[in-house]
């Protein structure tokens, strides 16, 4: 049976926020891969904790200061 992949390091993946933006991010652990198309986000950042660990369709919610965001997993793409 396969798994489906789960969010890890450098995995690219594409999130979608409750007001329908869409944003491709690559999680990072020391130094970010520069690219136009892509956003990095630190592991130790509140939206890279959240999504470490999750998969597809996975819907999360996480808090920065007075603020709660609402992100959905929509793809995670492997490693080439």
């Amino acid at each position: 049976m396969l798994q489906n992949p789960v969010v890890d390091l450098n995995k690219l993946v594409r999130i979608r926020f409750a007001d329908g933006e869409e944003l491709f991010v690559r999680i990072f652990e020391n130094t970010p891969v520069q690219s136009a198309d892509e956003f990095p986000v630190n592991k130790d950042a509140p939206l890279g904790k959240v999504l470490l660990g999750h998969t597809k369709g996975d819907q999360i919610e996480y808090r920065v200061r007075n603020n709660t965001y609402k992100v959905t997993i929509l793809e995670i793409y492997s490693e080439s």
